[in-house]
């Protein structure tokens, strides 16, 4: 049997969910606090964030990268946020 595929709908939601994430780290880590607790109700976003190491072609892996390392990306000439954004828009 095949596995649903995600909807665009439920990955823009992870998106965003992860994103949230990754800001308010990001913000508290900018003022110093280094062991925050984060809290979710999404088991999927708890499960991404949790592993070891997240698939290097995950569709959120520049994300995850960042919650789970506190390391920015290097900045391209497209923002990871954009990119996301357009192969959502491909699942169209």
């Amino acid at each position: 049997m095949l596995k649903a595929l995600p909807t665009v709908s439920s990955t823009r939601v992870l998106m965003a969910e992860l994103l949230a994430i990754r800001k308010g780290l990001s913000f508290a880590w900018a003022r110093g606090y280094n062991h925050v607790i984060c809290k979710s109700d999404s088991k999927v976003e708890v499960r991404l964030v949790s592993m070891e190491s997240c698939p290097q072609f995950h569709l959120f892996g520049a994300i995850i990268h960042v919650i789970q390392t506190k390391e920015e990306p290097v900045p391209t000439l497209m923002s990871f946020e954009k990119r996301i954004l357009e192969l959502i828009s491909l699942q169209n």
